[in-house]
């Protein structure tokens, strides 16, 4: 935090700007979410961090900047101070399966909460096919309710995060793809999304 502040005034930030680094630098160093509060990109953002970080250490590392060998044994290792009670000989094992090969792509550009309720209006969509669709009552899992439930969508941050929205997306075109965050598709969609009941 002290190190992004000190950048900000070294680049002549506006307080505004500052603030918005900070914000940044402490959702990146804990993962935090405050960001679905406030309709920010920074949930985007992480991803393209992670990978910019990931090239840079190696860069780094390939010109010859060494970094602590021991990371994962030593008195201040990772386990000792982020995992207490952790099994270190666990990571020797040899498995069979490893999580990695159960790493998916995301089929759709919203967040994974709204996937079901995509998942579901596709169904309803083939079958409905020609219809003219009026409302629609969609019973989804808490997460996903508290998640993805807010006010009405005005910005195309939160027609990815609204339930709502995916769902009338998907009943009546039928795909889910980056121009159904779209304002247009936004406005083509806000009765729908008005009469669609999340519970």
């Amino acid at each position: 935090m002290g190190a992004t502040l000190a950048c900000a005034d070294l680049f002549a930030l506006t307080a505004a700007q500052s603030v918005d680094a900070m914000g940044n630098v402490g959702s990146t160093a804990g993962d935090l979410w405050a960001f679905l509060e406030e309709g920010t990109s920074t949930k985007q953002w992480h991803c393209g961090h992670v990978a910019w970080d990931a090239v840079l250490r190696a860069q780094l590392a390939g010109a010859g900047l060494r970094g602590p060998r021991h990371l994962m044994e030593s008195a201040r290792r990772f386990h000792a101070v982020l995992c207490p009670g952790a099994q270190p000989d666990q990571l020797t094992i040899e498995r069979g399966h490893r999580q990695i090969h159960d790493t998916s792509y995301k089929p759709w550009p919203p967040p994974r909460p709204t996937h079901a309720a995509i998942t579901a209006a596709l169904k309803a969509h083939a079958t409905a096919e020609g219809l003219r669709i009026e409302r629609a009552t969609l019973r989804t899992f808490g997460m996903a309710a508290d998640l993805c439930n807010h006010g009405p969508v005005a910005t195309e941050h939160a027609a990815r995060f609204s339930l709502r929205h995916c769902t009338a997306v998907a009943l009546t075109r039928g795909a889910i793809d980056f121009d159904a965050f779209e304002t247009p598709e936004i406005e083509s969609q806000s009765a729908l999304v008005r009469s669609i009941e999340v519970g």
